[in-house]
């Protein structure tokens, strides 16, 4: 297999097919605030100390934003000034609220997880095989199907078992300072303390390496399932065989695609680096302009609350989007590799099959044997 040239066609599938990008963005997105002192917190500019050389014209805002600032600034102070008993009355259909909001969030990310999972796959087969492009629209069209769905199981007979392995390996490892527990003094403790702690570290690394190899597998258990729409059994019992009989090529694939991670993690340092001094820039300059703003009609933590609130979601957003771009780049990148990997392998196969065809057992009736002589046998 030409592990360079797969590369190579990844790189120019990633910038002539933008459409994937979509996917890939998501898939990166989703791989993983009484009330007595609303009288008194008033008015008067100079009870909150507000800087007097930019805010001293506050007074002269239009009146509805000024009102705006005002009421939002009251608001937040009547409700952190309240007892606990009116603030957890408050508070709580919010929680419950934003509970049921994260739990909807969290179906709908793992759909579209699965949904963009398969829509790469087969996107990146479809122009591999007639070099047509689709769009959005007929890539979702192709994500959203039961191959999304057995991705998910596939995933989850994978998942609950290593999860629940690990977990035990954990516990094994604990044994031997759990029959010491009361005499940890003595010097069966001690060795049993040691015997915990290397046992703990020796199921770490297994662990580890079973999570990578696994991570492996399942690249192409999932192609497997989407592009040859197998059940997941037999996605999983074909892909582990095709895995198993490429294991070199596999291998050598993997090993380059860890270089291009720890690649990717050090190019996107200086990036990350300067946005981080630009999300601090604008977000923190938001924020200390709509505090010193507060600060005017109200004073303690509330200015500070209410520029966090501001200035916090800036600088996420300055950071995030464009981090988030890149890595669903680097997400439809990856995700093209180890497609093709999947097509050239799976050709390979097809092609070993051609050139060495099954014969047919020969017919002992149609095979002329020669009668004994009998005067030479005797």
């Amino acid at each position: 297999m030409d592990h360079i040239n797969i590369l190579k066609r990844a790189w120019n599938i990633l910038w002539r097919y933008r459409a994937l990008w979509i996917f890939g963005i998501i898939l990166a997105l989703t791989a993983t605030g009484g009330s007595g002192g609303g009288g008194s917190s008033h008015s008067g500019s100079g009870g909150g100390g507000a800087p007097s050389s930019l805010f001293n014209e506050f007074d002269q805002l239009p009146g509805g934003m000024r009102q705006g600032f005002e009421s939002f600034g009251k608001g937040i102070e009547r409700l952190v000034e309240s007892g606990p008993a009116e603030f957890a009355a408050r508070t709580f259909p919010l929680i419950i609220a934003l509970l049921c909001l994260g739990l909807i969030l969290f179906v709908i990310s793992r759909i579209a997880r699965w949904v963009s999972e398969v829509s790469l796959i087969r996107m990146v087969d479809h122009t591999e095989e007639t070099g047509e492009q689709l769009k959005f629209k007929e890539g979702f069209h192709l994500g959203w199907s039961r191959a999304a769905w057995r991705l998910f199981l596939t995933n989850l007979v994978i998942a609950v078992p290593m999860v629940v392995g690990s977990i035990l390996l954990i516990l094994i490892s604990a044994v031997p300072a759990l029959l010491f527990i009361n005499n940890f003094e003595s010097t069966a403790g001690i060795i049993s303390i040691i015997a915990t702690i290397g046992l703990f570290f020796l199921s770490m690394m297994v662990i580890i390496l079973v999570s990578v190899a696994v991570s492996v597998l399942e690249r192409f258990f999932w192609r497997t399932c989407a592009l040859e729409d197998k059940s997941v059994i037999e996605s999983i019992r074909e892909g582990y065989g095709m895995v198993r009989h490429n294991l070199k090529d596999v291998g050598i694939m993997w090993l380059i695609m860890v270089g291009v991670q720890i690649g990717y993690a050090i190019l996107t340092i200086p990036v990350g680096l300067l946005l981080l001094a630009i999300g601090a820039l604008l977000g923190g300059g938001a924020g200390l302009t709509v505090g010193a703003l507060t600060r005017v009609f109200s004073t303690g933590a509330i200015p500070w609350i209410t520029g966090g609130v501001v200035g916090l979601p800036i600088f996420i957003l300055v950071i995030g989007l464009p981090m988030l771009f890149v890595s669903g780049l680097k997400e439809t990148y990856v995700s093209s590799v180890w497609t093709l990997t999947y097509r050239e392998l799976r050709s390979g196969e097809t092609l070993n099959a051609v050139e060495a065809p099954e014969l047919p057992e020969p017919d002992a009736e149609a095979v002329d044997l020669p009668e004994p002589d009998a005067e030479a046998g005797a």
